[in-house]
């Protein structure tokens, strides 16, 4: 998470790694249930010892998951590997912190637990 100047919050975190067209819900106020969603992880994996070292986790709209044909969570051991598999997501965005807060708290849903 980064921080951004949020035009209703001010200064805020700033919630990455979202589709765009989950980011076109939040803006639209649009709910958007956990039966429509999906979460991807990219593992990052130390190519000397197999230690798993980070893993970014992507929340997308189920039909844009199964578009992929990948498992939901792959290993990553190089950065050849690490750009296939990143560049196979479809467009990402992102959202204020406190904003998707609002979002979740006011329809009541989860989100996957993204956060």
């Amino acid at each position: 998470m980064g921080l951004i100047i949020c035009p209703r919050h001010g200064e805020a975190g700033f919630c990455l790694r979202f589709s765009k067209k989950i980011i076109a819900a939040i803006r639209q106020d649009r709910p958007v249930m956990d039966d429509q969603l999906s979460l991807f992880n990219i593992v990052l994996v130390d190519d000397e010892d197999g230690e798993e070292m980070f893993t970014e986790t992507y929340l997308l709209l189920k039909e844009e998951f199964s578009a992929m044909k990948l498992p939901e969570k792959v290993r990553a051991d190089n950065e050849s590997v690490y750009n296939d598999y990143y560049h196979s997501l479809p467009e990402l965005s992102g959202v204020c912190a406190e904003c998707f807060r609002e979002y979740k708290r006011k329809h009541d849903i989860r989100m996957l637990g993204f956060h």
